[in-house]
């Protein structure tokens, strides 16, 4: 009898123990899933984006307490069909109606949380973005330096095309990226004064940002080598 109460009370710890473990298991994975479907279907997305909920401590997310949240979409369209590497979304604080959500079968959040945004770029981004937007020359590459961008083009001297290579700054202002020439480099040849100012003035140009989620605010970008980095906010990310 004592044997068979003991293994009695075995198990009921055990049962116990999975009521109070799964909740902590299984319910950001529920919710993570419940939004990755939700934004691949709003935002119109090819994949479904990686979702990971936290709450510390972890006894508040069964009140749908969330202290932190991020959102990873790969081959995000930021506009114009040029698609970033990456695009991340990292959440502020946020509440969901926990019962509601797993009944309903949405996210039902309070209020949608706001966050901060990483966009990451590759020169062959830039490249795309830059062959699209300057007209006055042929873009043929473009190459990310440590803070600057090198455009490689051409320009027609007694009917003969001479490479040359444009370096500038890019910067964002009123949620447009903004590539400013600074100087021209021939490879050794001289250039007319004429031709330097006309690649100055005609290989500047200017990308709006249109595609990213509602509410997104860009402020600021660095540039490294073989890649570009955006940085901002998104004042109200709705989880769907």
């Amino acid at each position: 009898m004592r044997k068979f109460l003991g293994a009695v009370a075995i198990v009921v710890v055990v049962l116990v123990a999975v009521v109070l473990i799964s909740p902590f298991t299984f319910l950001p994975g529920i919710l993570g899933t419940m939004v990755s479907g939700n934004l691949k279907d709003q935002l119109g997305l090819q994949e479904k984006p990686k979702v990971e909920l936290e709450s510390d401590p972890a006894l508040g997310m069964l009140a749908g307490s969330f202290q932190s949240g991020t959102v990873k979409m790969s081959d995000y369209d930021v506009g114009k069909g040029v698609s970033a590497d990456k695009v991340t979304v990292d959440l502020d604080p946020f509440d969901v109606d926990v019962a509601e959500s797993v009944t309903g079968g949405g996210v039902k959040v309070g209020q949608p949380p706001s966050g901060s945004v990483e966009v990451e770029l590759s020169e062959k981004d830039v490249f795309e973005i830059a062959k699209a937007r300057v007209e006055d020359f042929p873009v043929n590459d473009v190459r990310l330096e440590k803070d600057r961008v090198l455009i490689d083009s051409e320009a027609r001297m007694l009917g003969v095309a001479a490479p040359v290579s444009v370096a500038g700054g890019l910067k964002i202002r009123a949620e447009k990226m903004i590539f400013t020439p600074e100087n021209v480099g021939a490879f050794g040849i001289p250039l007319p004064q004429e031709i330097t100012d006309a690649l100055l003035g005609g290989t500047d140009f200017e990308y709006p940002l249109t595609g990213l989620p509602e509410g997104t605010r860009i402020t600021d970008l660095t540039v490294n080598k073989n890649r570009m980095t955006l940085f901002g906010d998104v004042e109200s990310f709705d989880l769907g």
